[in-house]
């Protein structure tokens, strides 16, 4: 129907009125159905009590009256008796009396003295909490009435659904009481006269006179009448009929519906009865007024822009003081904060408070809307109440898009909430919107703030850090990444990726380098990678790429850490330089020598070729020391170092080990002559004069040769054999060069009559152990002991363990002398324990020889057991170079003596090589720092850095550390500093005999 099919403009607004609140028709609808489903439940309970009716069973007597006027019963069949509580043979010769219940007795035996008298009757009776229904008759003889019969039935059933359904109807009659609705019908009479037969609904007194049937004129008020009565004569007309009606400032809907039924001759239709219903839709037409002037006034709005729209409107459409919604604070419990509070003026300064003192705690306990009257009165420490002179607030709480609680929509007013219907629906109808607009702004809040955060992450990384998206555009960049790679403003200002990469590329000098990291930076590259990468100016970079992965099968560009390892590298150099090259020539040192040497050997077996170990050594040396001076000493050394190292042929080593010794290795020697003739040359190079300060200096040396295979297949033999020829050139008067053999000098008499000697050592008792203390200068207390072998010889007298430890390392006798050693210290340890001496750890030193028996960890666990000495009570020292052996095996073995429960400790510590890698590898409890390092401290830089250094590895690896040879108080001063507290050496003690011990360990367990 268009707009010109109205007579006038009034009469399509009445059409948009009655469609907007067509939804009233529909809520009725179903009214009607329920209705009728009540009835139709009726009906089914009547159904229901018919059948149980019809299926009762009956309880049948008969009985005399007795002289006394008494009745007994004669006769009784059923089983209603025993629901009564008796048996058919307890009834029978019983009196009503005795049957019934004593206060429905007399009213019993009245009846059935009705009956006697010739009447019918019956009545009702309660027993046993159920219902029965007795009927009785007379029988007669002639006119007498000799005896009365009778039924008793169970009707307990039939009473109960009788209550039901009386129930049922005072509530349906209830529900229509109070429904916000007139329900009624009409029908006409024959004189076509309208009369009203229901007329029930909440709204009865607005319209009505208190009549619920009757004539349309004795029911209804009369402007009621005059109202209604065209609408339903309309009805009457077979049509349906929409109306409103405005009375006393309300607004009512009103429904008529014709109920029609058709003849099925004539196909004639008939109204019987008019249907329909009236409803207030005052508030409701108020609501759509109100929510279309404030929607179309939010609805291009968003933020804080939003809020304070929503804030302004709620006060004018629902006339309150106030309105705020409030936020609830995820970073404190407890608290919330405004988003916007206006008054009827203007838009008030947010706020923070506390819930628990404001009455949004009441919301927020609802958890949905509620109105909190008296609000001063009830919350008097929240000030804000008395400021705003609020008395009343009525609030609905907000939830996230998961279903928490997040904030509050309310309104506040200075007088008590007189119209809470009115701003239910309105809160009801802007809190999905409410809800979305917070979670939007608190979301974009967040967002900002772990964009700050990431930033500020970002910029004070140490690493320089690069992203770019999928199409090679960068995303974003930190400041350390355009320092690290130096990128000037024009190339920064280009957004392009590949600009940046041109630029990078263009600063690496290595092209292999160069051509990886191009690969890397390719977009579609799927996996991430890391490569290492050198500059022309020194820097060394590590760059790892890899891929952004959205978890969706997509990757959205690519991102980039560059880690700078300059000083890293430099450092690591520099550690290297330190421990594997003397800090004063810069050639190799003997760590370093071994590791080639042993090179050397395997290459030429595998060859099947000659080496010369060569021992050079200046002659004199000493004396122009002493004279000129240290400084003059080391420079000479380093100008022989240059010399020499100009003489080298590619693949030769040179190495500096102590003083003004030097060894050299020459591999691939073809013939004696040629070892001759580089030593010769060698030679010659020290004789030439050496410049120094002016002046002109000469020295000469002497030279000891060894020669693979002939002289030796291992590093010891090799060097062994090259010191003995030294030595017989040195004898000679120096300036000469001596090859080895094998029965060079008387010394090697000596030296084989001392190896037989030895061997006898243990069984003459020529042998004892001396014990060094160690202390603890932290707390000043003796923690412990190493065990040091002795050796005296009944004919030369006290020999140094550096002459026969050796000796029994070549003669094989090594494996017996470390477990003499062991057992004597742990006995003498037991010893002093039994005899109430403070209990200290012993420390044995295990030669590489004896750590590499497969019955190492068996022999140790068998001299614990045989002196019952408590493991942790024995110290094991293991040679830095030995665990460098098969690392695998040297890991395992270690941790079966671990499992022993002893300690075990790295003796000589920063002496090997390579042990830095695996030393997180293995159980160890201590790193004992070699006294080569502890002597120079004081005066050398290098071996002062080399200290720290381990000092500070033991600490980051959580090992305790000991310093060994400590004799100076500038020494240990030097390690308090650096944190290192246990310590040996003659400054606290030299090594003690067993009573000297003894005495020390008495005086410390007082």
């Amino acid at each position: 129907m268009s707009d010109r099919d109205y007579d006038s403009p009034q009469q399509l607004r009445n059409y948009e009125r009655l469609h907007t609140i067509g939804e009233q028709e529909s809520q009725i609808a179903n009214l009607q159905r329920s209705i009728a489903q009540m009835e139709n439940k009726l009906l089914e309970l009547t159904q229901q009590h018919r059948r149980i009716f019809e299926t009762l069973q009956t309880q049948i007597f008969a009985g005399k009256r007795q002289e006394d006027g008494s009745f007994v019963l004669t006769f009784s069949e059923g089983k209603v008796a025993e629901d009564l509580g008796v048996t058919t043979k307890d009834v029978e010769g019983k009196t009503v009396i005795e049957i019934f219940r004593t206060d429905i007795a007399p009213f019993a035996q009245q009846k059935f003295e009705e009956a006697f008298s010739g009447c019918c009757v019956w009545f009702e009776f309660e027993q046993n909490e159920r219902f029965y229904i007795t009927q009785i008759s007379p029988l007669l003889e002639g006119d007498k009435v000799t005896e009365i019969v009778g039924t008793v039935l169970d009707i307990t059933q039939s009473k109960r659904v009788e209550q039901k359904k009386k129930l049922y109807a005072q509530k349906c009659k209830t529900s229509l009481s109070i429904l916000p609705h007139v329900l009624f019908s009409f029908e006409k009479r024959e004189d076509n006269q309208i009369t009203v037969t229901l007329f029930e609904g909440a709204l009865t007194k607005r319209f009505g006179v208190g009549i619920k049937e009757g004539s349309l004129e004795d029911v209804m008020l009369p402007n009621m009448v005059k109202i209604i009565k065209s609408h339903v004569e309309r009805a009457f007309l077979q049509e349906t009929v929409d109306f409103q009606i405005s009375l006393d400032n309300r607004l009512y809907y009103g429904h008529l519906k014709p109920v029609i039924i058709q003849n099925c001759d004539t196909n004639n239709r008939k109204v019987t009865e008019i249907v329909g219903f009236l409803t207030d839709v005052t508030e409701q037409k108020q609501v759509e007024e109100m929510l279309h002037v404030v929607t179309q006034g939010i609805t291009n709005k968003m933020g804080e822009e939003f809020f304070h729209y929503l804030s302004r409107s709620l006060i004018d459409v629902l006339e309150v003081d106030y309105a705020f919604i409030a936020a609830l604070h995820k970073g404190k419990p407890g608290r919330a904060v405004t988003i916007s509070i206006s008054d009827k003026q203007a838009y008030l300064e947010n706020i923070e408070y506390d819930i628990a003192h404001s009455p949004t705690e009441e919301v927020i306990k609802s958890g949905e809307i509620c109105v909190v009257e008296g609000v001063q009165q009830i919350y008097p420490l929240d000030q804000s109440l008395r400021f705003f002179k609020a008395e009343a607030l009525m609030g609905q709480l907000l939830y996230d898009s998961n279903g928490s609680p997040m904030g509050i929509l309310a309104v506040m007013s200075r007088k008590p909430i007189t119209n809470p219907g009115l701003i239910d629906s309105m809160l009801h109808l802007f809190t999905s919107r409410a809800t979305a607009e917070l979670e939007r702004k608190l979301a974009e809040e967040q967002l900002i703030k772990n964009n700050a955060i990431l930033r500020a992450t970002h910029e004070s990384m140490m690493d320089g850090m690069l992203i770019v998206n999928e199409w090679n555009q960068i995303v974003h960049y930190n400041r350390k990444c355009r320092e690290m790679w130096k990128i000037p403003e024009h190339v920064e200002q280009q957004n392009n990726a590949n600009h940046w990469l041109m630029y990078m590329l263009s600063q690496i000098k290595n092209n292999h380098q160069a051509t990886a990291l191009f690969d890397l930076a390719q977009v579609n590259r799927l996996q991430p990678d890391t490569v290492e990468i050198s500059f022309y100016d020194g820097r060394v970079y590590e760059v790892y790429s890899g891929p952004i992965d959205s978890s969706q099968q997509h990757d959205y560009g690519r991102i980039w850490i560059f880690k700078d390892l300059t000083d890293r590298k430099k450092h690591e150099e520099m550690m290297s330089q330190k421990l594997f090259y003397d800090s004063l020539t810069g050639l190799p040192n003997r760590v370093l020598f071994d590791d080639r040497l042993l090179l050397a050997i395997s290459q030429a077996k595998r060859t099947e070729s000659m080496l010369a170990v060569v021992i050079l050594d200046l002659d004199c040396f000493k004396v122009f020391n002493d004279t000129l001076g240290h400084a003059a000493g080391d420079r000479l050394l380093q100008l022989v170092a240059a010399r020499l190292a100009d003489h080298m042929r590619e693949g030769d080593t040179l190495c500096r080990l102590v003083g003004d010794e030097f060894q050299f290795i020459f591999p691939e020697i073809s013939s004696l002559q040629d070892v001759a003739q580089l030593s010769q040359e060698l030679l010659d190079k020290i004789a030439l004069p050496f410049e120094m300060e002016g002046q002109s200096l000469t020295m000469t040396c002497s030279i000891g040769i060894s020669l693979y295979p002939n002289d030796g297949t291992t590093q010891l033999e090799l060097v062994k054999n090259a010191k003995a020829a030294l030595y017989r050139s040195k004898e000679k008067g120096g300036n000469i060069y001596q090859l080895y053999t094998p029965a060079m000098t008387q010394s090697a008499f000596q030296k084989l009559t001392l190896m037989q000697d030895l061997r006898y050592a243990i069984d003459r008792n020529e042998l004892f152990l001396q014990y060094q203390p160690r202390f603890d200068l932290s707390s000043g207390e003796l923690i412990g002991m190493e065990a040091l072998v002795r050796w005296q010889h009944p004919k030369l007298g006290l020999i140094s363990p550096g002459d026969f430890i050796p000796l029994a390392e070549e003669m094989g006798f090594i494996v017996t002398l470390d477990e003499y050693v062991l057992k004597a210290a742990c006995i003498q340890n037991k010893k002093w324990q039994q005899a109430g001496l403070k209990p200290v750890r012993v420390a044995v030193n295990i030669s590489p020889v004896e750590f590499q028996q497969r019955n190492l960890v068996a022999t140790i666990a068998k001299v614990l057991q045989e002196t019952n000495l408590a493991p942790e009570y024995l110290e094991v020292e293991i040679t830095e170079g030995v665990t460098m052996h098969k690392v695998e095996t040297a890991i395992t073995t270690l941790h079966e003596l671990k499992e022993l429960g002893i300690h075990l400790s790295i003796d000589d510590f920063g002496t090997g090589y390579s042990s830095l890698s695996y030393l997180k590898k293995f159980p160890v409890d201590t790193l004992k720092i070699d006294r080569s390092f502890i002597r120079d401290i004081t005066v050398d830089p290098d071996d002062a850095e080399i200290v720290s250094y381990i000092i500070a590895l033991a600490r980051s690896l959580k090992l305790n550390v000991i310093a060994e040879g400590v004799e100076t108080e500038e020494q240990k001063s030097f390690l308090t500093e650096k944190q290192c507290y246990e310590m040996q050496g003659f400054y606290f003690s030299p090594p003690l005999h067993t009573n000297e011990f003894a005495n020390l360990l008495e005086n410390v367990s007082k």
